[in-house]
């Protein structure tokens, strides 16, 4: 959805931007942040529990306290540009047993992320 930013000029004020790759981790990181939050918004208005949704949406954002400044900083620009951009689309219908058949591909997508993100930090 917002990987089309890659493609484009994302405008940070003259600020020094991260390498592709770090913009990119950081751009799936809040597709999958800005989705979970959809998610649960979408069970709990069908008075469904959404607490395996919120887990996720927990796990997901431990990343964030352990980007360095720098990445932090880009994070935070990407978030504001993206939300800015962000247009309203219909939004999918969630129910419990989604959020339950997709468990195993985000705790993929979260540890590939994570590691990826944490991988350059330490660099």
């Amino acid at each position: 959805m917002y990987v089309g930013l890659m493609k484009k000029e994302v405008h940070t004020s003259g600020r020094v931007q991260s390498p592709p790759q770090e913009r990119l981790a950081l751009l799936l990181l809040i597709e999958e942040i800005t989705a979970q939050i959809d998610e649960i918004a979408d069970i709990m208005s069908n008075d469904g529990s959404a607490a395996l949704s919120r887990q996720m949406l927990r796990e997901t954002c431990r990343i964030l306290p352990q980007l360095d400044d720098k990445m932090r900083t880009e994070y935070y620009n990407l978030l504001v540009n993206v939300v800015g951009r962000a247009s309203q689309s219909p939004r999918r219908r969630s129910s419990g047993a989604y959020a339950r058949i997709t468990v195993p591909a985000k705790w993929s997508f979260i540890r590939k992320i994570r590691s990826s993100l944490i991988a350059r930090t330490a660099v």
